[in-house]
């Protein structure tokens, strides 16, 4: 993921569980964020907010600041992650778990699970569209894609 405010790129590392950031020109490590779940795999960026949100094996998503480069915040998702995406417009981070099938919608303003989404076992490949505020979801078991779109509240 890269990291346009401080010209570096990111990159989730699985032991030791943290996020490397390399230095986009020379590709020199500049800082080792700690991530406090074990086995960093889903990440997305709030460029605006300077944030990045980790979706970890440990069931687990945390937040770090991209300013200081450290953890936080945390919160526990319903199991293992494969696909994030962040919502800059709600401040919402989508996180697809293929087992038990669902995605969780994590309130990134407060760090709190907004939502659990059921899908189907074995969901897991998912796009967001932020224009249009939806989010596809490929359904592997039944040969679909459902639709989730965040509708104007009121």
């Amino acid at each position: 993921m890269f990291d346009s405010a401080r010209d570096r790129f990111l990159i989730n590392v699985r032991d030791p569980a943290c996020v490397v950031a390399l230095d986009a020109g020379t590709g020199v490590i500049r800082a080792q964020l700690t991530v406090s779940g074990a086995g960093p795999h889903g990440l997305d960026l709030d460029a605006g907010g300077e944030r990045a949100f980790v979706a970890s094996d440990a069931g687990v998503v945390v937040a770090l600041d991209l300013t200081q480069d450290q953890e936080i915040g945390s919160l526990p998702i319903g199991g293992e992650p494969d696909a994030t995406w962040f919502n800059a417009e709600r401040q919402l981070l989508y996180v697809a778990i293929g087992e038990p099938g669902v995605i969780d919608v994590v309130d990134c303003q407060h760090m709190l699970l907004k939502e659990r989404v059921t899908t189907e076992q074995g969901a897991h490949t998912t796009a967001f569209d932020a224009r249009r505020q939806r989010l596809y979801v490929f359904l592997p078991t039944s040969c679909r894609a459902a639709v989730y779109e965040e509708l104007n509240d009121g």
